[in-house]
């Protein structure tokens, strides 16, 4: 968390490093960072960016005592997007969605690349709420009676009791629209093929319908999207790594890699950039390799795409991670059709 009036003193790892006469690499790989003593990052627990106090730092480097920071909550106080969550208790995936509200979108505060929220700002959003004060509602403008984090859960319910159950019908208990409804289905069948594949590496469609009771065609799409992900969780690291490395290289970031399964089952993955970068965003998938994105958008499309503001970085599906850090920042790299992925 940053505290009321401290966002001018943030550091990243990365202009610590700089700061102590070494680069960020090697701070990193001598573990600096967790050595006694050394000042605990502002940014909370599990964040992939790690973010301090410049005035900590600047006494652990003097070798003079670690001053405290603000305890008591402020109204300006910035909250990343775990802190978020926490404060408006939802999943933070749930806050994921809940921070593309209008409102909420145009009050963030970018602080180095790290995308927060003020707190008056969240608590106004949280009273202004259909709903509030009484525990539910959904961001205004969706459409959907239910709060999103219970959807999953009832959506659940009514799949155990009834396997075969439609979007349509699923709806209409939910006071949703069906292609919320559909969303939700399709995510809890395929968490549930999912278990299944875990112990049979060979399942074939019909035995999702004999074990589960999925109609064919729900069951099909089920077991793609399963495959799907399992695909983009062993992609993960891989992704991750092309993430620090356009980092390392001092590329603006806005969060964090999302990795994910687009329509079609494919696996795919998405870095959006931070202003100066040379483009909107980054986006992978295991057919085309990387390319760069007008925007974050992941739909689907039988060919590769083309067209001004696209080039595919590197060679083949997975290249090197620096490779495709150099690649982004030399306009004159990259080509308009994938390369080398055939």
């Amino acid at each position: 968390m940053i505290r009321a009036g401290r966002k001018h003193l943030v550091r990243t790892l990365d202009e610590i490093a700089t700061a102590a006469g070494v680069t960020a690499r090697t701070y990193r790989n001598q573990r600096r960072h967790k050595r006694p003593g050394h000042p605990a990052p502002i940014s909370s627990p599990g964040a992939r960016v790690l973010l301090y106090d410049a005035e900590q730092i600047a006494a652990y480097q003097a070798g003079s005592p670690i001053p405290s920071l603000p305890e008591n909550d402020s109204p300006d106080d910035l909250l990343d997007h775990q802190e978020a969550a926490d404060l408006v208790d939802v999943a933070p995936r749930s806050w994921e969605t809940y921070k593309a509200d209008p409102f909420l979108r145009e009050n963030a505060v970018p602080v180095k690349g790290v995308v927060h929220h003020p707190r008056r700002t969240i608590t106004a959003w949280m009273e202004s709420r259909p709903g509030s004060g009484t525990g539910g509602g959904r961001p205004t403008g969706t459409g959907d009676l239910m709060p999103r984090e219970d959807l999953l859960p009832r959506t659940a319910q009514l799949l155990d009791a009834k396997a075969d159950i439609t979007a349509e019908q699923a709806a209409d208990d939910l006071g949703v629209h069906p292609d919320t409804a559909q969303r939700a289905l399709t995510t809890l069948r395929a968490q549930r093929v999912g278990e299944l594949l875990q112990a049979h590496q060979e399942l074939t469609e019909e035995q999702v319908i004999e074990q589960l009771g999925y109609p064919l065609r729900a069951a099909r799409n089920a077991l793609a999207t399963a495959r799907a992900q399992r695909r983009t969780s062993d992609n993960t690291p891989y992704i991750q790594s092309v993430w620090e490395a356009l980092r390392d290289a001092d590329v603006p970031l806005t969060g964090l890699p999302s990795p994910l399964v687009r329509p079609g089952a494919i696996s795919a993955a998405i870095i959006a950039l931070g202003p100066g970068a040379k483009a909107p965003a980054l986006l992978w998938d295991e057919r085309y390799g990387w390319r760069t994105a007008l925007d974050t958008h992941a739909g689907r499309e039988a060919q590769p795409p083309q067209g001004p503001g696209i080039r595919y970085l590197g060679t083949g599906i997975r290249p090197p991670a620096e490779s495709v850090a150099s690649a982004l920042s030399d306009r004159r790299s990259g080509t308009k059709r994938p390369k080398g992925n055939r």
